[in-house]
């Protein structure tokens, strides 16, 4: 390679998984199989509909933003999270 320098430089795995550095290897999720088929959703629920909105709720009403009910959220919220 000429002209160019190719600098390899040692994380420490701490610091990585920190910043989210893929690493090869395999993930094992362990896990019976009735908890699978019963237990398990077949996609994750969004995270906007499974925490506390207050402090979503209160950065919107400073940014003027009143109307939380017609607000486009990208996976809107149950509306009875936003009332209260």
């Amino acid at each position: 390679m000429v002209g160019r320098a190719v600098t390899y430089v040692a994380v420490p795995f701490a610091v990585a998984m920190s910043v989210s550095i893929p690493f090869a290897g395999k993930c094992y999720r362990l896990y019976t199989e009735q908890a699978y088929k019963a237990e398990m959703l077949p996609t994750s629920v969004p995270e906007i509909q499974r925490t506390n909105l207050a402090m979503t709720v209160l950065t919107l009403k400073a940014m003027g933003i009143n109307d939380m009910l017609g607000f486009d959220f990208m996976d809107p919220p149950p509306p009875a999270t936003l009332v209260r």
